[in-house]
């Protein structure tokens, strides 16, 4: 399905889609134990998903903005960042391509209340990468990683299927709180099956050590 650079207006709110919330866990100390290989080596390491793919695709890996508005955030996302749920925010969603297919979706949100210079450099990114920002030395500091196991009727996945479908299919998500100058941004990425299909064609998983 083409993704394009262009950037589209979502079609339902985030309060009409369905309301299942996912249910996060903090990483767990043993990868092992909750995410099997070999999703662990991609969806439980805390280094930036931006080198990551960058060293697995050197050099066909680029950003697909899907979606960038001010809107409300989701309860789940409210709550996490801290705000009320009628706080606007600046929602980014984008596709991390990899040979030109999706392989991980991604959905920013930054509360109104964020600093000007933040809120603005956010929404000037366009197809640049916002792991780049966010994992440059004294740029930003991170909360723990929270990981999830996606159901069908999670809202996350139905907000993001409608970007694209194959997202209905993804099993895992990761998210994380990241501080830019002091003030909550949050970073969720959900994991499509086709990241791991080169890998089944005989070409091995990058393994983050």
């Amino acid at each position: 399905m083409p993704v394009g650079g262009s950037v589209m207006r979502c079609a339902m709110a985030v309060s009409e889609l369905p309301n299942s919330a996912c249910r996060w866990w903090v990483r767990p100390p043993c990868r092992a134990r909750r995410v099997p290989d070999p999703w662990a080596v991609w969806v439980v390491d805390t280094r930036s998903l931006t080198a990551a793919m960058r060293a697995r695709w050197p050099n066909a890996f680029e950003v697909a903005v899907l979606s960038q508005q001010w809107q409300r955030p989701a309860i789940e996302e409210a709550k996490r960042l801290g705000v009320p749920r009628t706080r606007w925010a600046w929602v980014r969603e984008v596709a991390l391509l990899g040979a030109g297919r999706p392989r991980i979706v991604a959905r920013s949100v930054m509360p109104m209340r964020s600093p000007a210079g933040a809120a603005s450099a956010l929404r000037r990114l366009g197809n640049r990468p916002l792991g780049d920002r966010l994992f440059t030395p004294g740029r930003s500091m991170r909360d723990p990683l929270e990981v999830a196991a996606l159901q069908p009727d999670n809202w996350l996945t139905a907000c993001l299927s409608r970007h694209l479908p194959e997202v209905s299919k993804a099993r895992w998500a990761r998210r994380a709180v990241h501080r830019l100058a002091g003030q909550p941004l949050l970073v969720t990425e959900v994991f499509l099956p086709s990241l791991l299909s080169a890998d089944r064609q005989g070409v091995s998983c990058v393994r983050l050590r």
